[in-house]
């Protein structure tokens, strides 16, 4: 032990900067750890704002009919949520409700049914119950900024649902997602209170729910993408956001490099949503990109 902590007590008197402090036997790490952006870059926030949704949510399950049956290909209705139906216990978004049983499962370890499995408990306060749920809603609520532009689309953007979903602002559908890993936006800017919280809520069904069994052909059953080890799961699995961006703006950008010619060829999508005509001048620049990492891991650029 006492060869271990020299090392590390050499190590930290190595480095510069203060990153890296050596206090009590431990090394601390005084940077942001895992520091990420959000997908609005630095370059676009002139001109587009967000904020992210991700964080504790409520959640309601919802139990399937008794009365009805697996397989006709037609999943059991998604009843409204219930006031004071709520757990108690928040949920973490991004993560699907039973996101304990992917993997392993709870059931690892000496004594179970699968004893040399790790365990896949990843949050031990979700109750045990909810590996089982098959349906469910998911809330939370959101303010808009002051500084916004009221003149800003809003655009809801969640970057993957896993299940059948429907989306709900202040009361009002507006969108549904039938999905496991690809993105999806809904424009809210008609249903959005500027001037108080609003209520987002997010109804999911499994996917598995929508199975169709034939006896001619008894494994071709899902009525839906699938191929990952992550198809069992259900729930809001990815990160959510909130944009705010101009009626008029670029959509997609698909850039193209002919190396041969030494040309960077750009097709460009462009919306306009506003009631009139616009005329639009499209400009860009091509800079050489500088790579300001260094060699070891403090060296990295931070994300500020």
């Amino acid at each position: 032990m006492r060869d271990t902590i020299a090392i590390l007590s050499l190590t930290a008197a190595l480095l510069t900067g203060g990153d890296l402090l050596f206090a009590k036997d431990k090394v601390v790490f005084n940077r942001d750890f895992s520091p990420a952006e959000g997908l609005v870059s630095p370059q676009e926030k002139p001109y587009r704002q967000e904020i992210c949704l991700n964080g504790l949510w409520d959640f309601q399950p919802v139990a399937v009919s008794r009365d009805w049956k697996q397989g006709n290909g037609v999943a059991p209705i998604l009843t409204e949520p219930r006031e004071g139906q709520w757990e108690q216990v928040k949920i973490k978004i991004p993560s699907p409700w039973n996101v304990n049983d992917w993997g392993g499962g709870i059931e690892t370890g000496e004594g179970s049914k699968n004893p040399y499995a790790p365990s896949s408990v990843y949050y031990p306060s979700y109750p045990s119950s909810w590996i089982r749920e098959k349906m469910g809603w998911l809330r939370r609520e959101f303010s808009i900024p002051a500084d916004w532009k009221k003149d800003n689309r809003l655009i809801l953007h969640f970057e993957a649902v896993a299940g059948e979903c429907v989306v709900k602002v202040n009361g009002k559908e507006v969108c549904r997602n039938f999905d496991q890993y690809l993105p999806f936006d809904a424009d809210v800017t008609d249903y959005i209170d500027w001037n108080k919280p609003n209520e987002l809520l997010v109804g999911v069904r499994h996917n598995t729910l929508f199975q169709k069994f034939h006896p001619e052909y008894k494994k071709m059953k899902t009525t839906y993408a699938l191929g990952s080890n992550t198809d069992k799961i259900v729930g809001i699995w990815q990160d959510v956001f909130l944009w705010a961006v101009p009626e008029v703006r670029v959509m997609e950008a698909f850039i193209k490099p002919w190396v041969d010619r030494d040309e960077l060829e750009i097709d460009v999508n462009i919306i306009n949503q506003s009631r009139q005509l616009k005329t639009i001048l499209l400009g860009g620049d091509a800079r050489e990109w500088i790579n300001n990492a260094g060699k070891t891991i403090l060296d990295a650029p931070e994300i500020k």
